[in-house]
């Protein structure tokens, strides 16, 4: 997987305001409508705010600690870590530069491209997308959602209609005043994951200082806008871009190809990477990412080996990402898989049916 999806697949939660639910003149309650269209006409105040998400996935309880200062001007700080400290990643955007800074990595990396930029979606942007996508394959209502943090919220349940869906069941507990998210729950195959506001503050000072970050002197950076150029190209120019024939999945009724995209990389990677993006229905189901091997091998790689068209492959689980990784006549394939119902032997027996780009 490339590291401009892994940045696009950062989603932060907070500051994040519907429109499903437009107001009567003769009741309180709204209807999914009409809160999203209101959410999205108010003006979000800045505000700092303490976030805890749990995350259930096969037995195993994952907890994240977030602390976030977002100021109405598009400036924001997001501190991010595990309960017990680790993996801890700060990012700053200060209106024209994103930060990311991982801490055990010492590492940084700095975007200042526009394109780029667009991957980092506000919370509005985050949440109106995400109810775009289960408009048809959700039932949703509304009700009081009772207090979050002593907070009036409206309540908003999604509810799958079928069960081939991207997403599960959804739970939103708006704030009745700002708009805000306080609470959700979101199902996710076997995943449940709930993020919840344990504080907020909507009158904090936020200095300039808050949005500079401060990084250590033998910091690694890597700027992303130097060594990633992007550009959509059509299936049949792959070969040329990338040195040869390489093996992709052909289209079906079922499965469409929605983007090909060609990464080409500078600095130490300095390759050609190509990014093909498949939908299942309509839905996303994964992306197929391949690159010329090199001297990279997956012997050092966490993950279940699994055995992938005759080759040793890595299956990893991070949280919600699965990933697939094997290396294949000089090549390497890497496959994000993104809709949470599709299984892995579900997509092992798939690889079988990857045919060259002619």
């Amino acid at each position: 997987m490339n590291l401009i999806k892994k940045i696009s697949l950062t989603i932060f939660f907070g500051g994040v305001v519907v429109s499903l639910f437009g107001c009567s003149s003769t009741t309180n309650q709204y209807s999914p409508d009409q809160v999203i269209q209101n959410a999205l006409e108010e003006e979000m105040p800045s505000y700092y705010g303490e976030v805890e998400s749990i995350i259930h996935d096969q037995g195993i309880e994952t907890r994240e600690i977030m602390r976030e200062w977002r100021s109405n001007d598009g400036k924001t700080r997001i501190e991010l870590q595990h309960q017990g400290g680790s993996n801890k990643t700060i990012s700053v955007n200060d209106g024209h530069v994103l930060t990311i800074y991982e801490a055990d990595q010492n590492k940084a990396y700095m975007i200042d491209d526009p394109e780029i930029l667009s991957f980092n979606l506000s919370p509005r942007e985050q949440v109106n997308m995400l109810l775009k996508n289960i408009r048809d394959t959700h039932e949703l209502s509304t009700k009081d959602g009772g207090k979050v943090i002593s907070r009036d919220t409206h309540h908003i349940s999604a509810k799958t209609k079928k069960n081939d869906t991207l997403f599960g069941d959804v739970e939103l507990w708006i704030d009745k005043e700002t708009w805000l998210i306080l609470k959700m729950t979101l199902h996710a195959g076997d995943s449940v994951t709930t993020t919840a506001y344990t504080k907020i503050d909507f009158k904090t000072n936020m200095s300039s200082e808050l949005f500079v970050i401060d990084l250590p002197e033998d910091v690694e950076i890597e700027n992303m806008s130097d060594i990633a150029k992007t550009k959509e190209i059509s299936l049949e120019d792959v070969p040329s871009k990338i040195g040869k024939s390489v093996n992709y999945f052909p289209e079906t009724e079922e499965f469409k190809i929605s983007l090909v995209e060609l990464y080409e990389l500078q600095g130490e990677l300095n390759r050609n990477e190509v990014s093909i993006d498949y939908t299942r229905n309509g839905l996303p189901l994964l992306t197929l990412s391949v690159f010329e091997k090199g001297t990279d091998t997956l012997d050092d790689l966490p993950g279940e080996i699994v055995k992938v068209r005759n080759h040793d492959g890595i299956y990893e689980t991070l949280g919600d990402v699965r990933s697939l990784l094997w290396q294949e006549d000089g090549f390497t394939y890497s496959i994000l898989l993104i809709d949470p119902n599709y299984a892995i032997e579900e997509l092992i027996h798939l690889t079988e049916k990857m045919e060259a780009i002619r």
